[in-house]
């Protein structure tokens, strides 16, 4: 079944509808990426990612920021490991991804704590910020941070299937 006319038909007896997409870390990636292909049909989409991985090069995230109905945030949790993938070097010390041919996140990032009580809005602009997660040294990564946000373990998790649309008759 394709999404695309499924929303469609759900939005258009909704008036101002806020349309909120969210995954959690290859979920996340999905997220950003339907959000984009989406954009002709939902205004003023927004998009909350829990671990996610870098999606795209440069040019993705400029077209994603030229975006101005867009609204990204991108949680991340203190030493988070997939946020850093797809690695942009091999050294022990983690970098950006600069230039044309890297990986790079989009912004938001909003960088939590180890415990997910304080939080940093990093670089508006910069989704390789070097003040928040891109600071960490790669030796301090967590995978046990990657499985647990806002006291949700997704340590064996099972993908929640929502009903077919066509059961709902009203929203």
């Amino acid at each position: 079944m394709q999404i695309r006319p499924v929303i469609a038909t759900l939005l258009q007896d909704i008036a101002d509808p806020v349309f909120v997409i969210t995954g959690h870390s290859l979920g996340g990636a999905t997220a950003i990426i339907a959000a984009v292909s989406l954009l002709d049909l939902v205004s003023n989409p927004v998009i909350y990612t829990f671990g996610g991985p870098r999606v795209g090069n440069l040019a993705f995230v400029n077209h994603v920021q030229s975006q101005k109905e867009l609204t990204l945030f991108r949680v991340v949790h203190n030493h988070d490991v997939v946020v850093h993938v797809p690695p942009c070097t091999w050294s022990l010390s983690s970098s950006t991804c600069d230039g044309e041919g890297y990986p790079r996140h989009i912004p938001v990032e909003v960088l939590y704590n180890h415990d997910m009580t304080r939080y940093k809005v990093c670089n508006m602009q910069d989704g390789e910020d070097i003040t928040c997660a891109a600071s960490f040294s790669r030796i301090s990564y967590s995978i046990r941070e990657h499985l647990t946000y806002f006291d949700v373990n997704f340590n064996n998790q099972k993908a929640i299937l929502l009903p077919d649309a066509n059961q709902f008759s009203t929203l």
